[in-house]
């Protein structure tokens, strides 16, 4: 299903009644002073991190299973289960995939 990064963008950066604001806890600037890891240049990190997994298969795994693949210094159990439809996680994926 092909997602639509402008409002993924918007998901991101504002969340739903659902869905916590990811931009609560990463930052897409490098900063590391947020709860979680920094999404800065995910795309291109997330098509290195696992052999045999494109970025995007990596990243939806990582938001529908946040526990799959932890970055290093960061707990499990730490992201919650975003409670999004598949329509918001392609729209999710493809906003993550323009941050290269």
């Amino acid at each position: 299903m092909p997602g639509d990064a402008d409002a993924g963008r918007a998901l991101f950066e504002q969340g739903t009644l659902k869905i916590q604001a990811c931009a609560t806890c990463h930052s897409i600037d490098g900063s590391t002073d947020l709860l979680g890891p920094t999404l800065k240049g995910i795309a291109t990190t997330a098509a290195s991190r696992l052999a045999g997994q494109t970025a995007a298969q990596y990243l939806i795994t990582s938001m529908k299973t946040p526990n799959a693949f932890l970055v290093p210094n960061y707990p499990a159990d730490l992201m919650p289960v975003p409670e999004a439809t598949e329509q918001q996680y392609s729209d999710l994926l493809a906003y993550l995939l323009t941050l290269k």
